[in-house]
C-alpha cells in the first residue's frame, strides 16, 4: 500500500516537472452521469432544462455557490439549476470554504435543433444527419441542439487544458459558428493528457486536428456516414511539443516522424484502457498515417464500445 502511494506521488511529481498541471481541486461534482474534479468544467443543456448536480462532500460541510441563475437545494446532497430559456453561457462558482478550493462550471444553453432549416442554422451550414440511427442506437440520433459560438467565446476554458476554439468544425464560415460537444469527450481528453504525462511524455494539451464536424463538412471530406465527430464525441489528436511545428513529435525517438509515432501513442493509451478508471471512457481508437495535408495522428472517441482500427 505504501509502495503504491509512493508510485502515485512520484508520477504526480513527474507531471509537475514537465510543467503540466491537471487543474484539479479537492472535491468533485457529479452531473448528467459524469463526475469531475477539475477547477473548470462545462455542461451542455437544452433551454429551460434542469441541471441536477451533486457535490461529493459530506453533507454537513459548508459549500458556497454563486453565479448566474438560481440554484435550489434538493433533498439530500443534490442541487438544481434551471437553464434559461435563451441560448448562451452562464457560470456557477462552487467554493469549499474549509480549504478555499473553487470550481467554475460553464453552463452552455444550446440552440434547439428545430431551428435548422434546409440544413442551415443562422447562416451556418449544418447539413443533414443520417435518416436512420446506426444499429438503432440512440447515440446516433440527430443532436437536440447546437452550441452557438461567437468570436469572443473562443478562449473559454471548457476544462483546465482545453478551450472552446479547439473543437470547432474546420469548415470555412463567418461567425457565429455552431458546435456539438459531449462532456464525456472533454473528460476523456483530460484523463488521457494527464496519463500520458505520468507515463513520461510531456504534453500540455493534445493538438485537436479535428473535433466536431457538421454532416455537411463530414460529407465534403468523404468521411464515414456515422462518424462520431458529427455528434461531438470524437477527436483526432496528436502531440506537438518539441519542436512545436504543427505535426506529431518523434515519440518513439527513432529520428523520424511517421505512423509509428501514432502507433506508439495508441499503444500507450491501450495500457490505460486496461484500468478500472478508464471504463467510462470506452470507445474507438484509430491510427492514421501522414499524407500531403497532415502528419500522423490518432482518433479517440467515447461511443461506449471498444473499436480499433
Amino acid at each position: 500500500m505504501v509502495r503504491a502511494l509512493t508510485v502515485v506521488a512520484l508520477c504526480l511529481l513527474m507531471t509537475r516537472a514537465f510543467g503540466f498541471e491537471p487543474g484539479k481541486v479537492d472535491f468533485s461534482i457529479s452531473f448528467k452521469g459524469e463526475t469531475s474534479d477539475f477547477r473548470v468544467m462545462s455542461a451542455f443543456l437544452q433551454a429551460s432544462e434542469d441541471l441536477i448536480f451533486k457535490i461529493n462532500l459530506p453533507e454537513s460541510e459548508q459549500i458556497e455557490i454563486s453565479g448566474q441563475g438560481n440554484v435550489v437545494k434538493e433533498p439530500g446532497d443534490r442541487y438544481r439549476w434551471i437553464a434559461p430559456a435563451r441560448p448562451g453561457v452562464s457560470r456557477l462558482t462552487i467554493r469549499r470554504p474549509a480549504t478555499g478550493a473553487q470550481m467554475t462550471l460553464n453552463l452552455f444553453v444550446l440552440v434547439p435543433a428545430d431551428q435548422v432549416e434546409e440544413g442551415m442554422l443562422n447562416g451556418y451550414q449544418i447539413g443533414h444527419y443520417p435518416s436512420e440511427a446506426y444499429l438503432n442506437q440512440a447515440i446516433y440520433l440527430p443532436p437536440p441542439g447546437y452550441l452557438e459560438v461567437t468570436k469572443d467565446m473562443l478562449d473559454i476554458e471548457l476544462t483546465p487544458n482545453y478551450r472552446l476554439e479547439q473543437f470547432l468544425c474546420r469548415q470555412p464560415s463567418e461567425f457565429p459558428k455552431f458546435l456539438v460537444l459531449r462532456e464525456k469527450l472533454l473528460l476523456k481528453l483530460e484523463y488521457l493528457t494527464e496519463q500520458v504525462n505520468m507515463a513520461g511524455l510531456p504534453v500540455s494539451s493534445f493538438v485537436i486536428m479535428s473535433g466536431f464536424r457538421t454532416p455537411y463538412y463530414n460529407t465534403s471530406i468523404r468521411n464515414a456516414m456515422y462518424s462520431r465527430h458529427q455528434w461531438g464525441g470524437a477527436a483526432d489528436v496528436f502531440i506537438d511539443e518539441n519542436p512545436k511545428d504543427g505535426k506529431m513529435d518523434d515519440l518513439n525517438k527513432d529520428g523520424k516522424v511517421d505512423k509509428n509515432d501514432a502507433e506508439y501513442l495508441a499503444q500507450l493509451i491501450e495500457t490505460f484502457a486496461e484500468t478500472t478508471e478508464y471504463k467510462s471512457f470506452i470507445g474507438g481508437l484509430g491510427v492514421y498515417s501522414a499524407n500531403s495535408y497532415h502528419g500522423p495522428f490518432i482518433h479517440v472517441d467515447v461511443r461506449g464500445a471498444t473499436v480499433r482500427w
